[in-house]
């Protein structure tokens, strides 16, 4: 009896001496951008899954530059939310600027792909704007400004904008 009590004290008192971190923007979600990178000779496929009843897409190989942004977000209210976001696009090979908007982003087989512990999402990108232009360094500067609406219907569009440096 008196080790239960003496270990319930332990934790009692680890739990009231932690700190509660501040945070500047929303006090519930933190996100960071985990990289920028693109690949070359590669393509996107989308191939239909019977299980889910849905589209996935995947990195195959191909004639392509690939490029993947991902940002990694974590709630604190729940346990085991952490989550993932990446965008993905592809650009012929052979250009050093682009600038596609609206309707021409699916010529980039643009998709957001969303998951976390529990689930697994894609959605093809159909509004927004992405350009960008090949550094003498022969990395990108890639800008996105995009938008996505979940396939339930009545959700919210999901928006992700973003300026940055996509290296090799």
């Amino acid at each position: 009896m008196k080790k239960m009590i003496l270990i319930s004290l332990i934790i009692l008192s680890g739990l009231f001496s932690c700190k509660k971190i501040k945070y500047e923007v929303d006090p519930d979600v933190i996100g960071v951008p985990i990289s920028s990178y693109w690949i070359s000779d590669k393509d996107i496929t989308t191939q239909y899954n019977q299980v889910f009843q849905k589209d996935i897409f995947s990195i195959s190989e191909g004639n392509f530059l690939i490029f993947k942004y991902v940002w990694s977000k974590d709630n604190s209210r729940y346990l085991d939310d952490e989550q993932a976001i990446s965008l993905v696009f592809k650009i012929n090979n052979d250009i050093q600027q682009f600038d596609y908007t609206n309707t021409e982003i699916s010529e980039t087989s643009c998709y957001y792909q969303a998951n976390g512990a529990f689930y697994f999402n894609q959605y093809v990108v159909k509004t927004g704007n992405i350009k960008g232009s090949k550094q003498s360094d022969g990395n990108w500067k890639i800008f996105a400004s995009v938008s996505v609406t979940p396939g339930n219907s009545g959700q919210e569009p999901i928006k992700l904008e973003f300026n940055r440096l996509f290296q090799k």
